[in-house]
């Protein structure tokens, strides 16, 4: 190792290399321009007052007939994966002293039966998704755990098991107003003792992303819908990623949030910040 060295030094050294000016840039007339929304993008490329947009359209958008045939689409596998993020502290702050039903297994495995993953992907997303039963996207399926995966994800859509697990649980409809109560002495909404008095269940409350990606809404006002059917009361709240930061984040202020999530560096630190306060099944 010695000898090459010395040998490349000595030839360089004694080489005289020519000196030559740097090469003109080759990205002269490239221009790049910063939209507030894709839509506001997406208008402009329609328009032809920009020529490349790199970013993932909606459903909707490719519904669009374009103006022109030099107009090309390109599909790509995302490195993201949409999910529900429950909140399973054992309470909620909206609810000072009141046990959160999340907080109950058997009531978050009856929310997963209650998710049709395939309605999710060829209705809401209009086949613009893979289903995936683990926090990691498609692209990354070599590390999907092949247990709890396909065939064998314990949580296929079944409204009649979901609402058995919610009978068995005892959030049943004693009052028959078609709304579930909170079962026998729940704490913080037990009434008197041994009486089954309990009340309605409270509203859960969802926050939904207001994200360019249209689907994420629409997922989320699903989540809403099925836990009508199942009989639990809920009402969401609807805004900006800084809206829903402050209450989901940082005070924890919630029941269900709905967003995506994506495979870059600091996903590790992100998916742990909220796993340990939000479980998803």
């Amino acid at each position: 190792m010695l000898a090459i060295m010395i040998l490349t030094i000595s030839l360089l050294a004694s080489t005289q290399l020519p000196v030559t000016a740097p090469p003109p840039r080759q990205c002269k007339g490239l221009d790049m321009y910063f939209y507030a929304t894709l839509t506001n993008a997406f208008n402009a490329l329609i328009a032809g007052n920009i020529d490349l947009l790199c970013y993932n359209l909606d459903p909707l958008m490719l519904a669009i007939p374009m103006p022109s045939p030099n107009i090309q689409l390109a599909a790509h596998d995302g490195n993201e994966y949409f999910g529900y993020d429950l909140n399973n502290n054992y309470t909620v702050p909206v609810y000072p002293g009141v046990r959160n039903p999340l907080n109950m297994r058997e009531f978050r495995q009856a929310i997963a039966y209650a998710i049709n993953k395939s309605y999710i992907v060829n209705d809401i997303v209009q086949g613009f998704a893979y289903r995936v039963d683990v926090p990691i996207p498609y692209p990354q399926q070599g590390w999907w755990n092949p247990l709890v995966t396909g065939a064998n994800y314990p949580y296929e859509y079944n409204m009649a098991a979901a609402n058995a697990l919610l009978d068995a649980a005892g959030f049943d409809d004693y009052d028959q107003d078609s709304w579930r109560n909170y079962p026998l002495d729940w704490p913080g909404r037990e009434g008197q003792i041994g009486v089954r008095d309990e009340p309605n269940l409270d509203d859960l409350v969802i926050y939904i992303k207001a994200d360019s990606k249209i689907y994420v809404m629409d997922i989320g006002f699903y989540m809403q819908y099925q836990l009508w059917d199942l009989g639990i009361p809920s009402t969401h709240e609807f805004g900006s990623n800084a809206f829903c930061y402050p209450p989901v984040f940082s005070d924890h202020n919630f029941h269900i949030y709905t967003s995506v999530w994506t495979v870059k560096k600091s996903y590790v630190f992100s998916s742990e910040s909220v796993r340990a306060r939000c479980h998803v099944l």
